[in-house]
């Protein structure tokens, strides 16, 4: 068997993984064999006990050295595996990634990932050699995107501002794929004034999956369709089953109140969810997860930081759900990006903290010792002067970055 088979990287990846968790005092086993409190047995890679007089602590390390990512299936199933055998943690290390379901699943399951940056923090970049998270391209349900990327940088230099830190910036910008809940309403209503009949009206909504704002709302079945959602998609935060709940509990406390004010107030959130009032019923048929294409650009000053987007399939630049919901958790988006949008490699030069690192610097042209004008990139980008914030040494860094990470190092005029 060759050294760089499959199974042979999986071994590999067991032993650094035994070898690690060893290094930190626990006693470990690997390929064990465990019979469940259901009768069932399980095998797991790596079995990590740590022991004292007073406790036992366990924790069971799925290892994948597989060349594609992890869907969520693997994760449900450590999940059952550390229920079953009464394991106080569950750890699944991913040298390709994890999808986006696979993320979900695990911050509802309780189960830790190491994608490539944690196995690259925990175990070493050797372990990653020879290995790509870009093989596998992640795809979804989503909108085709319209609008040329030509139409979202018109839009995004018009939204720069000035700031008590200096006059903003594109730091970069790409096309994101949001994730969104597409929820099937069927809503009653009574209509007529004198002799009334009951209509029942069919909405599909989609709210982000954020903080769970209404995007958009179709009076017919949107056109969704498996798409290829590179460069980049954001792992939802919320659940798909409480936005659903959050629908039909507004409905409910509507229906409750009975003073003016309070259904004033009431009719207010439920239309702000997409639903028309009044209503006698609404019944949620279905919800799914589903993707939006926005165009997303990080705008920069030195003190001041924030996200601007343009709509793909509309245009707008006005979606203040959107906008709000990227803005909140501008750092979680960032560093969804840095792991899935952005291609990684270990002698990529780009500092490992990722996009906070970098200030590009005012003239967008590449520059080096022996050639002052523009250089071209292999992307088909250009290199452009930029900084490393942590020393404020310059490099050399593609104009297209996050899509490309492409770095020489720069040599000032006259230097050695």
């Amino acid at each position: 068997m060759q050294a760089d088979s499959p199974a042979a990287r999986g071994r590999a990846l067991e032993e650094r993984v035994a070898q690690h968790f060893a290094e930190h005092g626990y006693r470990t086993t690997r390929n064990v064999v465990r019979q469940g409190r259901t009768g069932a047995p399980h095998e797991v890679d790596v079995l990590a006990v740590k022991e004292d007089a007073l406790t036992t602590y366990q924790v069971a390390v799925e290892c994948k050295a597989w060349s594609t990512p992890i869907e969520k299936e693997v994760v449900t199933k450590l999940a059952y595996v550390k229920q079953d055998l009464g394991l106080d943690k569950g750890i699944i290390v991913s040298v390709a990634g994890c999808r986006s379901g696979a993320k979900q699943a695990a911050a509802e399951l309780g189960i830790e990932l190491w994608g490539r940056e944690e196995t690259r923090y925990h175990l070493g970049p050797a372990v990653l050699a020879g290995t790509s998270p870009r093989q596998a391209r992640l795809s979804g349900l989503a909108l085709p995107a319209k609008v040329p990327p030509e139409q979202a940088d018109r839009a995004f230099k018009k939204s720069l501002t000035g700031h008590l830190g200096g006059r903003e910036r594109i730091g970069w910008s790409s096309l994101v794929w949001i994730p969104c809940f597409e929820v099937q309403l069927a809503v009653t209503q009574s209509e007529g004034r004198f002799r009334h009949r009951t209509v029942v009206t069919r909405l599909w909504n989609a709210y982000e999956a954020l903080n769970s704002a209404l995007v958009e709302s179709w009076s017919g079945p949107p056109p969704f369709e498996e798409l290829d959602l590179d460069p980049g998609s954001i792992p939802p935060l919320e659940r798909e089953a409480r936005v659903a709940s959050s629908i039909t509990k507004a409905v409910e406390r509507l229906q409750s109140v009975s003073t003016e004010a309070a259904i004033a107030r009431h009719s207010e959130t439920v239309r702000n969810l997409g639903v028309p009032v009044p209503l006698g019923s609404i019944d949620v048929e279905r919800s799914r997860l589903v993707y939006l294409p926005f165009y997303l650009a990080l705008l920069q000053s030195r003190d001041h930081e924030r996200f601007v987007t343009v709509y793909a399939v509309g245009g707008q630049t006005a979606v203040p759900a959107v906008s709000a919901a990227l803005n909140q958790h501008i750092a979680y988006v960032r560093s969804s990006l840095d792991a899935e949008a952005v291609p990684e490699g270990d002698a990529s030069g780009f500092p490992p903290d990722g996009l906070e690192q970098l200030i590009p610097s005012e003239p967008e042209v590449g520059v080096s010792a022996t050639s002052p004008g523009p250089q071209a990139c292999a992307c088909g980008g250009r290199l452009i002067l930029r900084h490393r914030r942590s020393d404020n040494q310059p490099f050399l860094g593609c104009d297209q970055y996050p899509r490309c990470r492409n770095t020489k190092p720069f040599a000032a005029p006259g230097s050695p």
